[in-house]
C-alpha cells in the first residue's frame, strides 16, 4: 500500500502461485507517512499481514489498513525496491509467491459498427455512459469480459456474448489481454523486469490470469 498526493490513487496487485500479500496507497498525510507505512519515492507503502488469494480481496484488505489506502502503483526503481522489500518480509514472502499491486492487463479495446448481445452480469446495465466509462466499468468488474455501448449511451457489461453488425455509432469491445497499465490509467514505467508481462510462460500462451515479476522471485512484485 502506498500514500501519495492526489490524484494519484492507483491500485496495485501482485499475484502469486496460490497466495499473495496486498499493498495499498493512501491519501497524503501532512505529517509524513501513517504508522506502519514506509516512505519511498513519492508515496508511503505498507503490506498486509496475511496471505491474499484474489485481487478483489487484496483491494479490500488494503483499504482497511488506512483511510484512502489502495493497492499500490510503483513509480520508478525506488518504489519498486521498497515494494519488493515489503513483500519479502510478509507471510507470503516465500519462493514463488508475491504481493498484489495495482497493475493489470485488463485494458480495453473497442470498435464501431459492432454490437455484442447476451445476458448482462449482475449490475451490468449503465445508462448515459461514454465509451470510456463503459470500458472502465467492465475493466473493474471481475466477471466482465465484453461490453456494448448503444448510440443512446446504454452500456451493457457481459461475461460472454455474440457479436453482430450494428450502426456505425454503436460500439462494442472487450477487456483483458491488452497492454499492461496501472489501475488508475497511468502507463507502467517499470524499469527492472524479471519476467516481462507478455502473457507467456516458457514460450506458451497463458490462458488464465497472467503474472509479471519485477526484481526477483520470492522477493518480487508481480502484476496480474
Amino acid at each position: 500500500a502506498s500514500v501519495r498526493p492526489p490524484p494519484a490513487s492507483p491500485r496495485a496487485s501482485w499475484p502469486s502461485a496460490e497466495a499473495a500479500v496486498a499493498r495499498r496507497q493512501l491519501a497524503p498525510q501532512a505529517a509524513g507517512c501513517p504508522n506502519g507505512f514506509t516512505a519511498a519515492g513519492g508515496g508511503c507503502f505498507a503490506a498486509t499481514a496475511g496471505a491474499v488469494s484474489a485481487a478483489r480481496v487484496a483491494a479490500i484488505e488494503c483499504a482497511a489498513l488506512h483511510p484512502g489506502a489502495t493497492l499500490a502503483r510503483l513509480d520508478g526503481p525506488v518504489e519498486e525496491a521498497a515494494a519488493a522489500s515489503l513483500c519479502s518480509g510478509t507471510a507470503s514472502g516465500a519462493p514463488g509467491l508475491g504481493c498484489w499491486i495495482g497493475a493489470s492487463d485488463r485494458t480495453c479495446s473497442s470498435e464501431p459498427a459492432v454490437a455484442v448481445t447476451g445476458p448482462p452480469i449482475e449490475n451490468g446495465l449503465i445508462t448515459g455512459a461514454t465509451i470510456r466509462q463503459c470500458c472502465d466499468a467492465c475493466a473493474s468488474a471481475p466477471d466482465c469480459a465484453l461490453f456494448d455501448l448503444s448510440e443512446a449511451g446504454q452500456c451493457t457489461l457481459l461475461s460472454h456474448g455474440k457479436t453482430t453488425p450494428a450502426p456505425k455509432a454503436h460500439r462494442a469491445g472487450s477487456v483483458g489481454g491488452g497492454s499492461w497499465g496501472w489501475d488508475d490509467g497511468a502507463p507502467m514505467g517499470v524499469s527492472n523486469w524479471n519476467t516481462p508481462p507478455d502473457r507467456k510462460w516458457n514460450g506458451r500462451a497463458i490462458t488464465g490470469p497472467a503474472c509479471a515479476v519485477i526484481v526477483q522471485p520470492g522477493s518480487a512484485v508481480a502484476a496480474a
